[in-house]
């Protein structure tokens, strides 16, 4: 079962019990990216990714915490979830996976690492900047631009420069 909340203020949850996790996410914190609850093992884990509007700023242990807390006070009074499950707050990472129109459009400008299904110009992965993104497609450029169609895309996520 999967939950996805995007959040401006107050968040928009999809998935089977939506409608009785009704969450207000501190300000501070405006995406939820893709947050899973699924079993895995013996138990059931509701992970939950946070970041910041602005995506210069990086997530600390002390936001992870804080909004762990939150939502676990949250989560405990409306018992949306019958069996027992481990809540996880954490950040989606330095190479964070671009999944929707919002994050390519935050996000361009950057380097990105693009993998494929079938090989484009020779190669099953790219890494370039991204430059545009389409319905059906992005553009990187990598010593020339790429126009790489979605449908061809195994992943695309920020490249860890160092």
């Amino acid at each position: 079962m999967e939950y996805k909340i995007i959040a401006d203020g107050a968040c928009d949850l999809y998935g089977e019990n939506a409608d009785k996790i009704a969450v207000q996410i501190v300000p501070f914190y405006v995406a939820f990216e893709e947050n899973v609850y699924k079993k895995e093992g013996a138990d059931y884990v509701l992970r939950v990714f946070i970041e910041k509007e602005n995506p210069d700023e990086n997530i600390s242990i002390n936001d992870c915490e804080n909004v762990s807390r939150y939502l676990s006070d949250l989560l405990d009074e409306s018992d949306p979830i019958s069996n027992a499950y481990m809540l996880e707050v954490s950040s989606p990472g330095i190479d964070r996976p671009l999944r929707n129109k919002d994050d390519y459009e935050k996000y361009k400008g950057r380097t990105v690492d693009v993998g494929l299904f079938t090989k484009i110009n020779g190669a099953k992965f790219l890494s370039g900047t991204l430059v545009s993104y389409g319905d059906d497609y992005v553009t990187i450029d990598d010593n020339g631009e790429t126009k790489i169609p979605l449908d061809k895309i195994s992943s695309i996520k920020l490249a860890v420069i160092f």
